[in-house]
């Protein structure tokens, strides 16, 4: 066991951030440090796994409490209503971001938070319009269910490579904690993915046992809600880019 290192200055506007800690004979300890973890002792040696743990964590965490990313993964499941369509847009919604997250992450791709954060929030209008107009023909999303989520995808990738670069990433340790950062989301995403299966069951079910079609009932003002919030967020965060300026 080593020293005991502690960090009571986090910010309240910062939830983690990256400590280094280098030794004299030159080897490098990374650590993530948060206000509900702020101590950790300083082990031998860190482990790879150890390192892939800690952005595990990070990644579920910052899909399950990105609100936007969460209120886009579930416009896509009320938009499609076929099974496979829906496993074929989430495989493509993955991909987009998993290429935007490491081109981002190692910065070859660069563009500003501000305006990715608009743009995402406006992807999320779009799906709730596409819900609202939904007629009995397939939806565009529907018809091109792998070429819009991949697109989107590739803007919400930024979004994730912005959050990731607010902690940072550990010196030597980069493909881990990229990977294993991208693993964390995509278990977050497919544990809404789940939670959204169960419930249209149970309403499914319930439908079925009341005689009544529950779904349509939920369906549009789900698009309200979805498409109210996420056009304030377009609102307040252009308000915020101007501010900026």
């Amino acid at each position: 066991m080593g020293e005991s290192i502690s960090a009571v200055n986090i910010e309240k506007a910062v939830t983690t951030v990256v400590l280094r800690y280098q030794r004299l004979d030159g080897s490098v300890v990374t650590q993530l440090l948060s206000r509900k973890a702020p101590n950790f002792v300083v082990p031998e040696k860190m482990r790879w796994w150890e390192v892939m743990q800690q952005y595990f964590t990070l990644g579920v965490d910052h899909l399950i409490f990105g609100y936007d990313h969460v209120l886009f993964v579930l416009a896509l499941l009320l938009l499609i209503r076929r099974l496979k369509a829906v496993l074929w847009a989430i495989s493509f919604f993955t991909v987009g971001h998993s290429i935007t997250l490491v081109m981002s992450s190692v910065k070859i791709v660069v563009l500003p938070t501000a305006l990715v954060e608009i743009a995402i929030a406006a992807s999320i209008v779009f799906m709730a319009r596409e819900i609202f107009y939904r007629s009995e023909t397939l939806s565009l999303v529907e018809r091109r269910f792998w070429f819009v989520p991949l697109v989107f995808g590739l803007l919400h990738g930024l979004g994730f490579a912005s959050a990731l670069a607010e902690t940072g990433l550990p010196d030597g340790d980069i493909p881990s904690a990229l990977l294993a950062f991208n693993i964390g989301i995509e278990a977050g995403q497919l544990l809404i993915v789940i939670a959204f299966l169960i419930l249209s069951r149970i309403i499914h079910l319930l439908s079925s046992y009341l005689q009544e079609d529950w779904s349509q009932t939920f369906k549009l003002p789900a698009a309200y809600c979805i498409g109210c919030l996420s056009a304030y967020w377009v609102i307040e965060r252009s308000y915020g880019l101007w501010f900026v300026v």
